[in-house]
């Protein structure tokens, strides 16, 4: 099986520990496969898409990317790409990354136990919404 391991190389203020800490992972999996008879490839994910094309070929993308350049929100771009292109990845799908970025929907998500619950919850967040926006124009205009 050809396996890609997908990894974060990190951004400027990473410090070395942190590049070393990836790095220690990235080969852990890598080796385990490796072991295992897998024709194992590391992939660095970057903006100008190239890992894709390697990911594309794989018959596995074990997904240890936690972001894009050490951005964070960008995690669920990676495994969109992958899950539109039908790449097989471990991990969380998109949907759930998305979903857990958004913590306020996630609570809302993990905290309701039938409809009649989560229907009461979204009048409820709907007033909670506009206290927010009205306190954060008062806090503009007053830093203004």
């Amino acid at each position: 099986m050809r396996v890609v391991v997908l990894y974060d190389p990190g951004a400027e203020d990473w410090t070395p520990e942190d590049v070393r800490g990836v790095a220690r992972a990235v080969n852990q999996v890598a080796q385990i496969f490796g072991a295992l008879g897998h024709a194992v490839r590391k992939l660095p994910v970057r903006h100008d898409m190239r890992w894709f094309q390697a990911a594309r070929r794989a018959d596995l993308a074990f997904n240890l990317c936690e972001g894009v350049h050490g951005r964070s929100e960008w995690e669920e771009h990676v495994v969109a790409t992958l899950e539109f292109a039908g790449v097989p990845v471990t991990g969380a799908g998109v949907w759930t990354l998305a979903a857990c970025r958004r913590k306020a929907m996630a609570n809302a998500i993990l905290t309701v136990e039938n409809e009649d619950q989560a229907w009461a919850r979204v009048d409820e967040k709907g007033r909670d919404a506009a206290r927010v926006a009205v306190e954060m124009a008062n806090l503009m205009e007053d830093l203004s």
